[in-house]
Order: structure tokens, then C-alpha cells, then sequence
């Protein structure tokens, strides 16, 4: 009995509610040539899901020739920040529950039309897990592994790295700003474990099943859009 009742003592958990703020700084390095062989870049967008029907975008940019070889890959500068309120839980040993937060990298249609609902195609995933930063008050750089095809991979030699900020303040705070913040304030590399990546990740393919649009009157460069949701 007294070991029973110390084992749910240690389960034992609070919950806290959070406004985190998370700035999507940049995606680099990201092939310049497409399949059919033209050397332009895509039109790329990063959306954002957290729990079921809350989801957003980034503007959507071209990229321009990439620091790390520019002769072949492009950077996508986005500087695009949103919030989202969560119900963290913690544990009596101090671990967070994970509560993932997943960002996907959203080919646009060549011939989209300004205006207009254009369908994404989902090129690229990441997870991040915002218990990561429950204590991230100030602002915490990381850059982050895609998870995205072979035929990418191989056209720039390596993963491409989505580079992310993230900060944490109690609900009712006023939510943290990371404009400061920049690719370059990187503080760690996430890197992926081995899989196969020429295979949808879950994250995509969630993505590709429910027809995930946006409005593309968010394709003007000169035009950031913030949102937030709740879960």
C-alpha cells in the first residue's frame, strides 16, 4: 500500500497556461533548380499547426542566393511572428509534457493568382516541441533539420535548416516580441534522426489531406500577418 500510494504521488502534475511567441526567421539552404531543370526558385510559405483547425501561414517569399552556396540553393528570409496560447502540464520531477507545434514548407503555384485561395503542396516538416521552452522568457534561436525528400537532400548536400525563435510568458503577460532575434542568433543545431526521407512525414501529410489553404492576398512581400491560436 505505501508503495502504491508513493507511486501516484509522483505522478503528481500542475498545469500552466502559456502565450508562447514563435518567429520563423528563415529556411536555407533550399534548391535553386526545380524539376523540370529551370534554375528559378519557389514560392515558398511556411504554415504553422497547432491542434486540430488552428493554423496559419507566413507571407510568401522567393528566394534569393543562399551564404552557403549560392550557386545552387537559395535562403528564404520570412521574419514572421505569431503567437499561440497552450495548457502545459507539468510533472512533480519538473519534466513538460510534450505539445507539439508543427511547421511545414508550402510550395506556392507558379500561377497563383493574388486574391484567390490557392491549394499548398507541402515540400518539407518540422516538429517542435514548445515544452521545450516553457522557461524560454527571454527568447531561445534554434535551427532545425526539414524533414523533406532525397531529391532535395542530394541538390544541396545536407538538410536544410529552418531557423526558429521561441519565447514562453504566463497567459495574461503582456507576449513576448523576438524582432531582435535572427538566424543568427542561433543558439543549437536540432538535427533529425535517420529515416527515410523520401517518404511524407506526418506532419506533411496531415497537410496534404486536408487541402490546407490560405489566402494569397498574403503573397505581397511588404505584408507580414500575425495570428494566434489557442489549445
Amino acid at each position: 500500500m505505501l508503495k502504491k500510494l508513493a507511486s501516484r504521488k509522483d505522478t503528481v502534475t500542475t498545469t500552466r497556461k502559456v502565450t508562447y511567441t514563435i518567429r520563423v526567421h528563415a529556411l536555407d539552404p533550399w534548391p535553386l533548380t526545380l524539376a523540370n531543370g529551370s534554375a528559378r526558385g519557389q514560392s515558398l510559405a511556411i504554415g504553422w499547426a497547432r491542434g486540430h483547425g488552428k493554423r496559419g501561414t507566413t507571407r510568401v517569399v522567393r528566394g534569393a542566393p543562399s551564404d552557403a552556396d549560392g550557386a545552387r540553393a537559395a535562403k528564404y528570409t520570412f521574419e514572421h511572428e505569431f503567437t499561440v496560447e497552450c495548457t502545459m502540464t507539468v510533472h512533480r520531477d519538473g519534466g513538460v509534457k510534450t505539445k507539439g507545434l508543427e511547421l511545414a514548407v508550402l510550395a506556392v503555384p507558379e500561377d497563383a493568382t493574388p486574391g484567390e485561395h490557392i491549394e499548398s503542396v507541402p515540400v518539407g516538416a518540422v516538429n517542435v516541441d514548445l515544452g521545450v521552452y516553457l522557461n524560454a522568457y527571454d527568447g531561445v534561436s534554434d535551427g532545425y533539420d526539414v524533414d523533406t525528400s532525397e531529391g532535395v537532400l542530394r541538390a544541396v548536400g545536407r538538410a536544410p535548416k529552418l531557423y526558429v525563435s521561441v519565447a514562453a510568458r504566463a497567459s495574461g503577460e503582456v507576449p513576448a516580441t523576438l524582432r531582435e532575434l535572427s538566424s543568427a542568433s542561433v543558439v543549437r543545431d536540432v538535427s533529425l534522426s535517420p529515416q527515410r526521407r523520401d517518404e511524407p512525414t506526418d506532419v506533411a501529410r496531415d497537410m496534404q489531406g486536408t487541402g490546407y489553404q490560405w489566402a494569397s492576398s498574403r503573397f505581397r512581400p511588404d505584408e507580414e500577418s500575425n495570428a494566434a491560436a489557442q489549445s
